[in-house]
């Protein structure tokens, strides 16, 4: 959706990041195909591969989120 200046509105697309696993995808769920792993909580993998990238780059800690592509908001 967007508003009539051509921006985009707060939670657009936040639908594709509505799955366990937090990917940016249309898919089925990892744990929706499995009765025995819907009990199961998820590791949120976008943000541990963020934090994989700030280990490495110790300097840019913190300069990327996963939260501000997955709600499209700015934190400056």
């Amino acid at each position: 959706m967007k508003d009539k200046n051509n921006h985009n509105q707060k939670g657009e697309g936040f639908d594709r990041f509505d799955n366990p696993e937090q990917y940016d995808s249309d898919k089925e769920s990892i744990l929706d195909k499995f009765e025995s792993e819907q009990t199961v909580d998820p590791l949120p993998m976008e943000d541990i591969r963020e934090e994989k990238k700030e280990e490495r780059a110790k300097s840019k800690t913190k300069d990327q989120s996963s939260s501000e592509r997955k709600y499209n908001q700015d934190y400056k």
